[in-house]
């Protein structure tokens, strides 16, 4: 599966390639947080995806599309710990661990 990689908040996350309506430097729209209690960044670029109640900007750095090997699902005590229903598993990536993020299940505020 193709995958955009990125960095949100400088921590790595990835979504399906297909999910992605654009990239800009700005956004024209709507836009969420993938971790509610990190502070505001200044992005490089924005990616606006369909979202599970529309279309949403995410703020990103370090994009890059990439295939995915082999994901793994979210253990249930760390989906807890976390407590944001969109990210649904991990993957590695060379050394880094990067969230995977389901971004039909990221609701807008």
């Amino acid at each position: 599966m193709k995958i955009l990689r990125f960095k949100h908040g400088g921590i790595p996350c990835a979504f399906p390639h297909a999910r992605v309506r654009r990239v800009a430097s700005a956004p024209d729209g709507p836009s969420a947080t993938l971790w509610p209690a990190l502070p505001s960044e200044e992005a490089t670029r924005w990616v606006e995806i369909d979202a599970k109640t529309g279309g949403a900007w995410i703020s990103c750095s370090d994009l890059r599309v990439e295939e995915l090997g082999a994901p793994q699902p979210l253990p249930a005590l760390v989906s807890g710990l976390i407590g944001v229903a969109h990210v649904v598993g991990w993957a590695r990536f060379d050394d880094e661990v990067v969230w995977l993020v389901d971004p039909a299940r990221l609701e807008l505020a």
